[in-house]
């Protein structure tokens, strides 16, 4: 998808950390993703790759909606759907450690709860 809007460099998640995404930055840049989500693991991360970014003076622009982090609007709607976005998301453990966690106990159970009226 970013091919088709002509983005280049690419940089994949697995392969380069956003801080060598970050390095590379010049003002004026302009950062493709397909979502703001693209950039982090978890929600306590946009912020400071959000923050990072904008003091290279570059801005992160959504290929899907045209949104871009420099318009407040905008930029507000595009971390309410990132968060949201992470929450739902399961790039936050790895295959490994949900073996891991799952070994040592980590199954679903059922469990009653008492409410008071």
């Amino acid at each position: 998808m970013l091919e088709k809007e002509g983005a280049y460099p690419i940089y994949y998640a697995k392969d380069h950390p956003v801080e060598s995404l970050i390095k590379s930055l010049w003002p004026g840049n302009e950062v493709l993703v397909t979502t703001l989500g693209r950039l982090a693991t978890r929600r306590d991360q946009l912020g400071p790759i959000l923050e990072a970014i904008h003091k290279k003076k570059a801005v992160v622009v959504e290929s899907g909606s045209g949104r871009r982090s420099d318009r407040g609007d905008e930029a507000a709607q595009m971390a309410l759907d990132a968060a949201g976005e992470l929450a739902m998301d399961a790039r936050g453990i790895s295959l490994q450690d949900a073996k891991k966690f799952s070994a040592m106990g980590g199954r679903a159970t059922k469990i009653k709860v008492a409410r008071e009226m």
